[in-house]
Order: structure tokens, then C-alpha cells, then sequence
């Protein structure tokens, strides 16, 4: 299909109008021989302005904006204009913002390992993190346990670096309602994303 070619709006100026769309078949023969019945002229409502430009064009949508929290359950939204000065003035029902739900971990009260006690004493050297326990969440945010031990043990007595970490976790499906209707697509699925949010 050739894109749709657009005919100005055509009525009395700032008043409702119409406007006519076509379009047609790059190889009109195939089309005709595969009985093709795609909709090659349909028409839309519009309101002209002196020279039949319609005045309510609106821009695309813009990205989607960042996630309103940095953790837990927020809103994200994306915006779109009028092309025309005023336009708001005679085009009525035109959605321009959008919102839709987001779920963010990173931001979940992060520490840093590095400021544990001792951090740089060779006898309260540690092993790497272990998940202890696997995520306690099937869908938004939920918790895993990671564990790491001292290398020399038993460890000094005054040795106090934290050896359990509770981290954030979210398995991909960022909306309970979704998951339990068994409706989730993959428009709802989020990267899994891993930060400590807290200490035992």
C-alpha cells in the first residue's frame, strides 16, 4: 500500500469540515488477483482554516517521560501538541497527554557496600555476594536475601562488616492486576533490576 494521501479540509472556515484520505495498491494487478479488500478511501472530520489547512493537526507523540518515582509504583506520561496557533480554541476530545503506569526499583533507599567497617582491613576480607533466597515476589516489587562470609573464620571480634543484604527485585510483570487476570503482554514487562534497599 502507497501511504495515505491527505486532500485539504474542505467547509467554511473555523467551522466543522471533512476531509478525504486515499491510498492504493503499489501493484495494483497482484492485489486485484489475491482479492485484496483494504480500505483505500475513508473520510475524517476536521475544522479548515482559510486556506483549507486543518487546524486541528497535532504533532506525534513524544517519548514516554521518566517514571514519576524511583521506587515503587509511579506514572510515566508522553505529550503531543497542536500544530496550529490556538488550535485548543476550536478542537474539543483531542487527548493530548498520556499516562500509564511504571514500577522502578533502582531507587529503592540504596547503601553502599563500601561503607561497610573494615572495608579495607585484610583479616575482615569477605567473599562475594550468594543469593541466600530467591525472590519472595511473582510480580511488582519484591525482596531476595544475599549473604557473603568472612574468608578467615572465625572472623576478629572486631570485624562488623554486614554479611546479609536485603535487595529489590522485580521479576518482570510490573502490575499484580495484570498478572492474576492473566492478561500481561509484553507491554507490561519490565527488565529485572536488582539494589539493595536495606540491611538485617
Amino acid at each position: 500500500m502507497t501511504e495515505w494521501n491527505v486532500s485539504p479540509c474542505v467547509g467554511e472556515p473555523y467551522l466543522m469540515g471533512e476531509q478525504l484520505y486515499n491510498r492504493t495498491y503499489v501493484n495494483p494487478v497482484q492485489a486485484k488477483l489475491a482479492e485484496c479488500q483494504n480500505t483505500l478511501f475513508q473520510k475524517a472530520d476536521c475544522i479548515p482554516d482559510w486556506e483549507g489547512r486543518d487546524v486541528c493537526t497535532i504533532s506525534e507523540w513524544s517519548d514516554w517521560g521518566r517514571c514519576s518515582t524511583r521506587c515503587g509504583q509511579g506514572e510515566k506520561e508522553r505529550t503531543r501538541a497542536f500544530s496550529y496557533p490556538d488550535a485548543d480554541q476550536y478542537c474539543k476530545n483531542v487527548d493530548l497527554k498520556e499516562v500509564k503506569e511504571c514500577y522502578e526499583t533502582f531507587g529503592c533507599a540504596e547503601e553502599n557496600d563500601d561503607e561497610d567497617e573494615n572495608n579495607n582491613d585484610p583479616k575482615c576480607a569477605t567473599t562475594e555476594w550468594v543469593l541466600k533466597s530467591q525472590c519472595n515476589a511473582t510480580c511488582e516489587l519484591g525482596k531476595s536475601v544475599w549473604m557473603r562470609k568472612y574468608k578467615t573464620e572465625p572472623a576478629p571480634a572486631d570485624c562488623k562488616k554486614k554479611l546479609e543484604k536485603i535487595v529489590g527485585c522485580n521479576v518482570g510483570i510490573s502490575n499484580c492486576s495484570w498478572y492474576l487476570k492473566g492478561t500481561v503482554d509484553s507491554t507490561h514487562h519490565d527488565s529485572t533490576i536488582l539494589n539493595i534497599i536495606g540491611y538485617f
